[in-house]
């Protein structure tokens, strides 16, 4: 008796310790999970954080502007709301790549420093809005260092009738833009402002799936087309996609832009298609590539969660793998990419096979390391998995 009460004790201490909110490695392998005291919605940056209820937003993870690296730390801004849509808490997850160490920093918000949106950011700083209903102003824009601190702050005319916030860019001008909409009505409008918030322009433009910023025009990508508009606003080119092409992200080379979708098949099996247009947005080259190159299991669909990396080792991306049949299933597998300058696969590593369902990832390099970094769980727990690999997508170098 005295035995099984000491092997019960045992269990319990076990499970106790293994529940303990606080970062813990799941294995030796540099992968680090870090418990969260809230839900992470990574799918809900650059809104107007209706839904948040409570809990930490990581601005960035969606668009991938919010993280920064100082040195040898990744920085991750987050911040949080209570059921008010008040700003509360504020702070960094900050992920030491030397020894993967997570450290949180959080501090107190007064109502006038209260933050609602992080719209976009440069390498360093971040512009972020506050809104009217805290400020006796109007609403407030500003800029942030990386330790959340207001460098400068402005209260512009034209900011006042915004409503809702989708998507936002810095041009290589050093110009910002903001996709929302009025508070008068639902229309949509890209405002741009120059660095030091004075109104530069305003057009009426549909709001985009993805936003991406060339050397001298904006995309704006929607599933079915891109859009091309000069620094100006002013609309200068239009691609549409075949009836059986989806794009699903993109990004700005010095080639031009490298666009990655789905491409439907007839048998209902999808494929992924790579292509690489000019800054003028023709087609350069381009590759199809199988579904079932990054998955045994037949019945699995992929979805690209996550930036596209542009590196001289190769085109790195994360597809989440999942069944389209079990649509409520809470977790997915994330498959790191990789390919090479023909668009061919070198490497399809399965990362994480507790990847939150719908949920992004976010890729970032240091030195010769690569960090992939999204919502998780572990150990029945919710929080995200730090994912440090060498360039060949392996944890165990």
């Amino acid at each position: 008796m005295q035995r099984i009460i000491l092997i019960i004790l045992l269990i319990i201490s076990i499970t106790i310790e293994g529940c303990r909110k606080e970062p813990a490695e799941i294995n030796n392998n540099k992968i680090n999970f870090y418990p969260t005291k809230f839900n992470f919605f990574s799918n809900v940056v650059n809104t107007n954080l209706d839904v948040s209820r409570g809990e930490y937003i990581i601005f960035g993870v969606q668009d991938y502007r919010g993280a920064n690296l100082y040195n040898n730390i990744l920085r991750l801004p987050m911040i949080s709301v209570d059921l008010n849509n008040n700003s509360k808490l504020e702070g960094t997850i900050d992920y030491h790549f030397t020894n993967g160490s997570i450290h949180e920093n959080l501090k107190q918000l007064n109502d006038s420093d209260q933050v609602n949106d992080i719209v976009s950011s440069n390498e360093s700083n971040y512009i972020t809005t506050m809104p009217p209903q805290i400020n006796k102003n109007g609403r407030k824009i500003a800029l942030m260092n990386g330790n959340l601190n207001i460098l400068s702050q402005a209260f512009p005319k034209q900011a006042q009738d915004i409503g809702n916030f989708f998507h936002s860019a810095v041009l290589q001008n050093g110009d910002y833009i903001i996709s929302h909409t009025l508070l008068s009505s639902n229309t949509e409008y890209f405002t741009c402002f120059d660095q030091n918030f004075n109104f530069k322009w305003r057009s009426a433009m549909s709001n985009p799936t993805f936003l991406c910023v060339g050397s001298n025009s904006i995309l704006l990508a929607y599933p079915s087309e891109i859009k091309q508009y000069d620094y100006l606003g002013k609309r200068i080119n239009t691609l549409p996609m075949e009836s059986n092409y989806s794009i699903q992200n993109l990004i700005a080379v010095p080639e031009g832009f490298i666009v990655i979708g789905r491409y439907l098949r007839s048998d209902k099996f999808d494929n992924m298609f790579i292509r690489l247009y000019d800054n003028n947005l023709k087609l350069v080259k381009s590759n199809i590539i199988e579904t079932k190159t990054f998955s045994a299991n037949p019945n699995y669909k992929f979805y690209l969660r996550s930036n596209i990396l542009v590196e001289k080792e190769g085109i790195y991306f994360v597809v989440n793998m999942r069944n389209p049949k079990d649509p409520f299933y809470p977790i997915e597998d994330a498959v790191l990419i990789r390919l090479n300058n023909n668009f061919n696969p070198e490497i399809i590593e399965l990362v994480d096979n507790r990847r939150k369902a719908f949920s992004n990832s976010l890729l970032t390099r240091y030195k010769n390391e690569i960090l992939c970094v999204g919502p998780s769980t572990w150990n029945e727990q919710n929080g995200f998995s730090f994912i440090k690999m060498n360039m060949d997508g392996n944890t165990k170098y």
